[in-house]
């Protein structure tokens, strides 16, 4: 397996959805979702909203009983996805660009 860094934006995203995607399938192993077994679909994405709610859920009541603050693990996902995604439409803008 290729090293992340070597992708581009947007295969880095890809890949991060299909850790997304792993992590989703054990969580569901566990709580008995078990919905990500098959390639997903674009109407799968309930199922993703509500297993996937769940995770975010589990992982705050992981951080509270660390003593850590729930708030802050989601405002610091937010800022991450916030600035993977900027970073994959400047390299899309940027190759729109060069092909003009």
């Amino acid at each position: 397996m290729s090293d992340i860094s070597d992708l581009s934006a947007e295969g880095q995203n890809a890949t991060r959805a299909e850790w997304a995607r792993d992590a989703l399938r054990a969580f569901g192993e566990n709580t008995r979702q078990n919905y990500f077994d098959e390639p997903l679909q674009p109407t799968d994405l309930d199922l993703v909203m509500e297993a996937g709610g769940d995770l975010v859920c589990a992982l705050m009541h992981l951080t509270r009983n660390l003593g850590g603050d729930a708030e802050e693990l989601l405002d610091r996902g937010r800022g991450h996805f916030e600035y993977e995604v900027r970073e994959e439409e400047t390299e899309k803008s940027e190759t729109e660009e060069e092909t003009e």
